[in-house]
């Protein structure tokens, strides 16, 4: 009888050229860098049918809709070159983002309505090896200063049986991008054109992922989008009052940076709408802390050059 080895697991992933077909990604040159990795490996929902055979009770269930759904954390970093996507780019583009390249200068990433691309993963976990084809969902980019800048990755594909399948052995090939902590010299938030004194933050996508299936279709699609977010800051009324902001609910730009030339991602939101809990006291003297939330419309998530000062989404750009 073989051992559980939980830990022994890696994730590989594709994009796909035609949605639902295979796009057979390997260990040595897809594999994701994720932390956190959790499999559904069967998930489903069920119809039942009360057969009337005499017994008191007696339900057949069946199983439809089946869909596998992972959930892994991977940590934002670049390609460490200027205009090169990141590694987890083709990830992004399967949630419903469209990938623009500026060569040499900047990579961005803006929410779209079109049909999105999909992606095909692997999952091994021990001795247990799934394949998902057609897969596409949602993210969480989250931070606690100080700590890494995380990208919560949930995607949904189509069923496919696991079967056997060993860990391989040796390293994958994939270059491994620097994770930079979140700190004051390389982190900076603003909103309503003022810097935040923010201790964690928290931006959703928050696309609505329904696995479908017809008479002619078996597909996961992405069929809208509900953005939100949250920001935990030292609230200093007297540098700018937020209070103020939000009860004269006026559209806003919401702007993360981290990092520094072709390792600096800039995350950008127009927010039209937001509110501020009540301030809690805080450790630091003539402080508090406050929340903000935010919520509708989609972001706009565009990388910006030198030149051109506009908010950005995880991308490369020279300083």
């Amino acid at each position: 009888m073989a051992w559980g080895k939980w830990r022994y697991k890696f994730v590989s992933c594709k994009s796909e050229a035609t949605y639902g077909t295979n796009a057979a990604p390997s260990y040595a040159t897809d594999v994701v860098y994720a932390e956190n990795v959790s499999l559904q490996p069967a998930a489903s929902e069920t119809v039942e049918r009360r057969v009337d055979i005499g017994r008191a009770s007696h339900t057949v269930t069946h199983q439809v809709r089946r869909r596998a759904v992972l959930t892994m954390d991977i940590p934002m970093t670049t390609s460490g070159v200027a205009g090169t996507p990141p590694a987890y780019g083709h990830i992004l583009q399967a949630c419903g983002m469209a990938e623009t390249i500026v060569a040499g200068e900047t990579v961005t990433y803006t929410p779209v309505d079109a049909e999105p691309a999909s992606v095909t993963l692997i999952v091994r976990i021990d001795g247990m090896s799934q394949t998902i084809r057609g897969c596409r969902g949602t993210w969480t980019i989250r931070g606690t200063i100080p700590g890494p800048l995380y990208m919560q990755v949930v995607l949904t594909g189509l069923y496919e049986d696991p079967t056997p399948g060993a860990v391989p052995v040796g390293m994958p090939t994939v270059t491994r991008g620097k994770v930079n902590m979140l700190s004051e010299p390389l982190t900076s938030v603003t909103l309503a054109a003022a810097d935040l004194s923010a201790t964690a933050f928290e931006i959703a996508l928050g696309n609505a992922v329904n696995p479908t299936e017809t008479a002619s279709v078996r597909e996961v699609r992405i069929v809208a989008r509900d953005p939100s977010g949250t920001i935990t800051t030292e609230a200093d009324l007297a540098a700018v009052n937020h209070f103020a902001i939000a009860s004269a609910e006026t559209e806003q730009t919401l702007t993360i940076t981290h990092g520094t030339g072709a390792d600096r991602i800039v995350i950008g939101s127009r927010l039209q709408s937001w509110a501020k809990s009540p301030p809690q006291r805080s450790t630091a003297p003539r402080a508090s802390r406050s929340r903000s939330r935010c919520g509708p419309p989609p972001p706009r998530r565009t990388c910006r050059s030198p030149s051109a000062p506009r908010p950005d989404c995880p991308a490369t750009r020279p300083d």
